[in-house]
């Protein structure tokens, strides 16, 4: 039950973050060159993932299970902070629409 009260919030968000992002590509990547930039994007991902997944465990055996925690979740702050300090990033405007 307590898994499904703190993924549900999770998921909203991720849902959230993934089509703002989705939306702000689209919107300011010319079109010629959105697949490329997709790709670069999901390559990213599919190797960033499983060298995390490798990483933590050796560093949870290590440092214990909740500093690696609390490093991971300190990790995830400071990469916001600092995507947001980018002004290119934190004042990013959303183009209108041509209906």
């Amino acid at each position: 039950m307590m898994s499904l009260l703190t993924g549900a919030p999770h998921s909203a968000a991720e849902l959230a973050r993934a089509l703002g992002a989705s939306q702000a590509l689209q919107q300011h990547v010319p079109a010629d060159r959105l697949a490329r930039v997709y790709s670069y994007d999901a390559v990213g991902s599919f190797v960033a993932i499983p060298v995390g997944e490798v990483a933590v465990g050796p560093l949870a055996g290590l440092v214990g299970l909740r500093s690696t925690l609390l490093g991971c979740a300190g990790a995830i702050c400071l990469a916001t902070a600092l995507a947001l300090s980018t002004a290119s990033v934190r004042d990013l405007q959303r183009r209108p629409t041509s209906d």
